[in-house]
Parts: C-alpha cells; sequence; structure tokens
C-alpha cells in the first residue's frame, strides 16, 4: 500500500510540474499574458457560459494596447494572439509559408468528416483542395451564381408578402431559409425550397448540424481530452447528419454517371479532381460540402439579420440605401417586363453600388462574423518584443496564434467612434480594403475564406431585393440593444432579432 501511494503521489506530482511549466511559458519569457488558473488556464468563464471567447480577448486587447501580441491559455495549451498589424500581415501574408495551417477542428484520426474540411486540413492536402474548388468562384461563375441570387431573392421577397403586406419577421430564421437555398443551388447544384417548405431535410438537419452551442461544447472537450475522444470513436456529427451530407455528394456522383453533366459547383469539381487521379474519398467530399454549409449558414443569415437591425434604427441611411437602388429600378423593370434575360448589366450595377457597398462593409466590420482568426506555426519563429524594453519571444514549432479580428475592427485608433454604425467611412476613406490587417472579415492572406466573393453577392443581391421591395422597422419584439450569447464561439445574438416588414409603396 505504501508502494502504490508513492507511485500515485509521483504521478501526481510530475503531471503537476508538467502542467505548471506549461502554464507558466508566458511568466518565464516576460510575455504579457492573463492570468492563468490550473487545468482550466483563462477558459473558466468561457466554459461556464460568464462571457465569449471574443468579448474575454477584446476586454484584454483593450487593456493592453501597447502590446504587439500577449498570451493566452485555452486550457494548458498557451496561444499567442498577435494584435500589431505589421505583425498580423508579416505572419498571414509574408511568412505565410510558417503559418499556413490551422487548428480547426479535428485532425483526420480524430473524426471522419471534420477531420477533411478545408478548414482543417494541412500542407499540401489544404492546397490540393483550395485548387480543386478555387474555380467555383471565379468571375465567370460568380455571373452565373448572380442570376440564381437574383431570382431565389425575388421569390423570397414574394413569399413575404404572399398573404399580407405588413408582418412582423424572426429575421435570423427567415434569413436561414433563404442561405440554404442559396447554398444548395449555387454550391450543390440542387434544389432545396426551404424558403416555402420546412420540412425539407436540409432545413430540418442543416441547423443541427450547426448548432454553434453543440459544437463549442465538443470543441472543448476535444481539446481537454484528445486521448479519450479518440479512444471512444466519438465524433463531431451524428450519424444521420453525416449520411445526409454523404447523400448529397452520392445523388451527384449517380447523377454525374447517369446524364454525364459538368456543373461548375464544388461537388462537381471534386468529382472532376477524381477524374484527374485526384483521388479524393467520399468523407472528404462530404467534408467540403459540410463545412461550406457551416461557414455559411450562420454568418451570412446573421449579417443579413444585424444589416437589417442597423438600417431599422438608422432610418435616415436606410432611405439613402434605397433613393440608390430606385435610381437602378426603372431600368431593371423594362429589361424585366420585355422578359430579357437577367445580364452582365444587372452584376455590374449591383457591385457598383457605393451606398450599398458601404453599408455591406461596414456590416462586416461591425458584427464580425469570424471574431478569432487561427493560425498555426510550423517552424520556430522569432516575433519581436511584444512591450518595449522586453525580449523577442521565439515561437516554437506547434505553438497555435489567434488574430482577435473583432478587437482589430472595434478599434478606435483605427476607426472612429467604432462600435456606432457608419457607412459614410467607406466611402470617405477608400483605402479601407478587405483582407489587410486592419480589416478581416474574411480573413487574411492566402488562407483567407475561398468563398469571400460568393458571400459579398448573397450580401449585395440580397440586400437590394430586401429593400427595394420593404421598409424595415422596429416592432414591440425589437431588442433595444444587441446582445451576443456568451454560450457560441462567434457572434449570435443572445435574443432573436424581430423587425416589421412592410411592402413599400410606389
Amino acid at each position: 500500500m505504501i508502494f502504490l501511494a508513492t507511485i500515485i503521489s509521483l504521478i501526481i506530482g510530475c503531471l503537476g510540474i508538467y502542467l505548471y511549466s506549461k502554464i507558466n511559458i508566458f511568466k518565464r519569457s516576460n510575455v504579457p499574458h492573463m492570468k492563468p488558473w490550473p487545468i482550466v488556464g483563462n477558459m473558466g468563464s468561457v466554459i461556464f457560459n460568464k462571457t465569449s471567447l471574443p468579448k474575454l480577448l477584446i476586454n484584454y486587447y483593450n487593456s493592453i494596447p501597447q502590446a504587439k501580441y500577449f498570451g493566452f491559455y485555452e486550457f494548458t495549451n498557451p496561444i499567442i494572439v498577435i494584435c500589431d498589424p505589421e505583425l498580423i500581415k508579416s505572419i498571414g501574408i509574408k511568412n505565410f509559408v510558417q503559418f499556413t495551417n490551422r487548428h480547426g477542428f479535428a485532425d483526420e484520426n480524430q473524426d471522419p468528416i471534420l477531420g477533411y474540411d478545408l478548414f482543417s486540413l494541412k500542407n499540401d492536402k489544404w492546397h490540393q483542395m483550395r485548387n480543386i474548388l478555387t474555380p467555383s468562384f471565379t468571375s465567370s461563375k460568380m455571373k452565373i451564381m448572380f442570376k440564381i441570387i437574383f431570382q431565389q431573392s425575388d421569390n423570397f421577397i414574394n413569399h413575404i408578402f404572399k398573404e399580407t403586406k405588413t408582418i412582423e419577421m424572426d429575421m435570423r430564421k427567415s434569413f436561414q431559409k433563404l442561405v440554404i437555398d442559396l447554398i444548395a443551388s449555387c454550391s450543390y447544384g440542387i434544389s432545396s425550397n426551404c424558403v416555402n417548405d420546412e420540412e425539407n431535410d436540409l432545413y430540418i438537419l442543416g441547423p443541427r448540424a450547426v448548432n454553434l452551442e453543440t459544437l463549442k461544447r465538443k470543441k472543448f472537450f476535444l481539446s481537454m481530452f484528445p486521448k479519450i475522444w479518440k479512444t471512444f470513436g466519438m465524433t463531431f456529427l451524428n450519424k444521420d447528419i453525416t449520411k445526409l451530407f454523404q447523400n448529397i455528394v452520392e445523388s451527384t456522383i449517380m447523377d454525374r454517371k447517369e446524364k454525364n453533366p459538368f456543373i461548375s459547383n464544388m461537388i462537381h469539381l471534386m468529382i472532376d479532381g477524381n477524374d484527374k487521379n485526384k483521388n479524393i474519398t467520399l468523407n472528404e467530399m462530404s467534408a467540403q460540402v459540410f463545412i461550406f454549409f457551416l461557414g455559411a449558414f450562420h454568418t451570412t443569415s446573421g449579417l443579413l439579420t444585424f444589416l437589417c437591425y442597423d438600417l431599422a434604427i438608422n432610418p435616415q441611411i436606410q432611405k439613402r440605401l434605397q433613393e440608390e437602388i430606385d435610381s437602378l429600378q426603372e431600368k431593371f423593370k423594362k429589361k424585366l417586363l420585355s422578359n430579357e434575360i437577367i445580364d452582365d448589366d444587372y452584376y455590374k450595377d449591383i457591385n457598383n453600388l457605393t451606398i450599398l457597398d458601404a453599408i455591406v462593409k461596414e456590416a462586416l466590420r461591425l458584427h464580425s462574423l469570424v471574431p478569432i482568426l487561427e493560425r498555426v506555426c510550423s517552424d520556430n519563429f522569432v516575433l519581436p518584443p511584444a512591450l518595449p524594453h522586453s525580449k523577442p519571444f521565439t515561437l516554437k514549432r506547434g505553438t497555435m496564434l489567434w488574430i482577435p479580428a473583432q478587437a482589430i475592427h472595434q478599434n478606435q485608433n483605427y476607426y472612429n467612434d467604432p462600435n456606432k454604425f457608419d457607412p459614410d467611412r467607406f466611402l470617405k476613406d477608400e483605402k479601407i480594403l478587405i483582407n489587410t490587417p486592419k480589416y478581416m472579415p474574411f480573413g487574411i492572406g492566402p488562407r483567407n475564406c475561398i468563398a469571400y466573393r460568393f458571400a459579398l453577392l448573397i450580401f449585395k443581391v440580397v440586400v437590394f431585393h430586401f429593400f427595394a421591395r420593404c421598409n424595415v422597422n422596429v416592432c414591440s419584439k425589437t431588442p433595444i440593444s444587441l446582445e451576443m450569447s456568451d454560450k457560441t464561439l462567434t457572434n449570435v445574438p443572445k435574443n432573436e432579432i424581430w423587425l416589421q416588414v412592410e411592402e413599400r409603396k410606389f
């Protein structure tokens, strides 16, 4: 018994020393950091939903404005949070080869689907899949998608006013139906019709598949107990959800074999890749179909919801947008009445609306879709001193880095009155460009969002249609101020956003 107790004491002691050494890296190196707790590191308040991770990082980011970076402990994992724009540029662009990878949701050995998605893939496998999927988002493909988005947006508005000319709407739920239809038609080449049919499998299972609270809990469990996760064969997705996305791929493969059509969407491009000996498995294809759904579902419907809320509480900006939209309406009406096909002029004209463009960009800044970007250091890399008179810090291979995009978007040194919805800032300052160190709604560098042009197109076309035909106002159910949930890893409103939508009178 004494021998056994001694062994157990030694094991506990060694474990304690190991854990203590891991959560003292930043203290030993004199890197500014948040004081960690044993086991949970800096994640205690996030685990128990007292605050969200983006809010926690913003608070610390603002408390040390002079720091180029600071340390953070995700449980016992040390992470460097990069704050300085020039350092972000160095990591995201100049030295991309050493920071190509993300940590992702899981690796290939931990999950049969999410281990293979474009977000989680690493090195050559990521390059290969990115190259296969990139043709989905060329200018010519955007023009094809534009016609689909244009027509489905019009159908969406017709559905809203099918029974009444004024309605109070749960904006996020309504936009989620439209977004599912747009993803299905533009990216998968299938018709879902969720706007009219709530019994559709994509509408029933899709939101379950991308439930952010569930994904947060599973992500934390995997971070804390990776060996338990692997031992018991745990996965992020339930079997029925996995099967849903596998069926989408399998049905497309069968259709391709029987009818031999080639439609330039992501599934057909992967099938075409296999024809060129790329050897993409069913799970790998299903992973891309799923991650695109996950990446677009909450972010796109959320941004459209936030934007409508901003315009409802800023009616003078809404009016300016509608005046700009109305300036194109006569041209559009004449073409539609003569049954002319929607042509490239529509695509060009809507993309060139300056107020619409500024409103979308400002909504992307104010409501960061991806509040934290991540990278992993693939080789030792020396960072400059975090603070004046401190020493450089060497990133070890495998160290994770976070870029607090939301904190940067709300930095008063970069944006005057940053918490105010002010599209004019993008009209006055043309130097605010997407995918730069101070404005990263879709990431930065070669590993930015592959579909950001598609997302921008959806935002512009849907907003164009919506405010061409609708006035949006606050109602009794509208939250007085926007509060984000503390239960997810990204920005989701704490309370549903209801607005009054009425058909415009001309």
